[in-house]
């Protein structure tokens, strides 16, 4: 379904992510021009020096690049990493009412959120009937949804974090 949310990437913005030593993660302006789809990317470090994994060089001029684009990127520990792509395995996402100016859809995560607490980010593309129509996204209690569009899809994409937590929103054409 076009109209229905998809679980994609961490943190709004979709993001590649490079662990300090990031379901869903994506370049966040990634290759627009071919609409490369969202990549992961682990980077990881053993032995850096002369002689070893890496040299020094090498390993301080990969941060200035992941540092120069830390805006575009999800830098994150092993363990947050882990939790989302948990969080991200675990959950689904179903349909359950939709009408002319709004639809309602069911998070369900399976995941202890004792120990499970990295947002998902979801991004879900309106109708084209809303014609790019001011949206409102409420959890259950009538508790919005901070939402943003991706001036840079092809289409209209609207994107937006949740708790790992299963519970209802609402997506609707705003008044």
């Amino acid at each position: 379904m076009s109209n229905s949310p998809t679980s994609r990437s961490p943190r709004s913005n979709p993001k590649s992510f490079i662990p300090k030593t990031n379901g869903l993660a994506a370049p966040r302006n990634s290759n627009h021009a071919s609409r490369t789809p969202p990549l992961w990317c682990r980077v990881h470090y053993h032995g850096i020096g002369e002689g070893l994994g890496s040299s020094e060089a090498n390993f301080r001029t990969a941060l200035d690049v992941a540092g120069q684009r830390q805006d575009e990127l999800w830098i994150a520990g092993m363990a947050d990493i882990h939790k989302y792509q948990t969080e991200r395995n675990a959950a689904r996402l179903r349909l359950v009412k939709s009408d002319t100016k709004s639809l309602v859809f069911q998070l369900d995560c399976a995941t202890d959120t004792a120990l499970y607490d990295q947002p998902l980010t979801l991004e879900l593309t309106p109708p084209a009937a809303w014609g790019g129509s001011s949206i409102t996204i409420t959890r259950e209690g009538g508790i919005p949804v901070a939402t943003e569009r991706d001036p840079d899809a092809e289409r209209d994409l609207l994107r937006f974090e949740v708790p790992p937590v299963s519970g209802a929103y609402a997506v609707r054409i705003a008044e």
